[in-house]
């Protein structure tokens, strides 16, 4: 199942505006969205904010045991102790919060299964940030059949991915769990540029 980042700058067309904010964010529909589905995303982007900010702290209580490698979800997700990888998931995590806390627009769009960015079977969400600073996501179908919170691959934890992506600069190198464990494992340099592994370890520890 495909997350991905658009390596294009680009800006909205802005038809319509669901009433929903994410914290201050505020979700500004572009094309194709119904209003539940509008409401859907502002409930996970919402999520996704408390969630970024939860983490952060839970890194920051819990630094003592990453320097030791004791701390198992942080272990798990972007491998063993480095002061310059520690560095970037504070980072990565910082931005993605303060994008989200922002007063920029949150702008989505619902494509058609079929239609670009959503042209191949299992894909989630692509995103893009644009020259104005405004983040536009869009939505595909199965996205919509995620669970909104409670496991991996979920509504909230494809926000985090796709924010970590417009602001933080990841990318995708290994799709899932298991390929995400590899990369912490066998080469944590990639885990921490590895947009699914901020969405794991985001799901594990909230």
């Amino acid at each position: 199942m495909r997350r991905y980042l658009i390596a294009l700058s680009l800006i909205a067309s802005i038809v319509g505006i669901a009433g929903t904010a994410t914290a201050n964010m505020q979700i500004v529909v572009a094309s194709g969205c119904s209003g539940a589905q509008a409401t859907t995303i502002g409930n996970a982007a919402t999520t996704a904010t408390t969630w970024a900010g939860n983490t952060i702290n839970n890194i920051a209580t819990n630094t003592a045991a990453i320097l030791t490698n004791s701390w198992a979800p942080y272990t798990t997700w972007f491998g063993a102790y480095d002061a310059g990888r520690l560095t970037r998931v504070n980072n990565v995590m910082g931005s993605i919060s303060t994008k989200l806390t922002s007063s920029a627009n949150l702008v989505v769009n619902c494509p058609a299964d079929g239609t670009p960015p959503c042209d191949e079977i299992g894909d989630i969400a692509a995103t893009v940030l644009d020259q104005d600073g405004d983040v536009e996501m869009w939505f595909c179908t199965t996205f919509f059949t995620l669970p909104p919170s409670a496991g991996y691959d979920t509504q909230a934890g494809t926000v985090i991915h796709e924010f970590s992506h417009a602001v933080g600069g990841t990318d995708d190198l290994e799709y899932g769990t298991q390929q995400a464990q590899w990369l912490a494992t066998n080469n944590p340099a990639f885990a921490v540029v590895n947009a699914d592994n901020y969405e794991f370890f985001n799901e594990d520890i909230n």
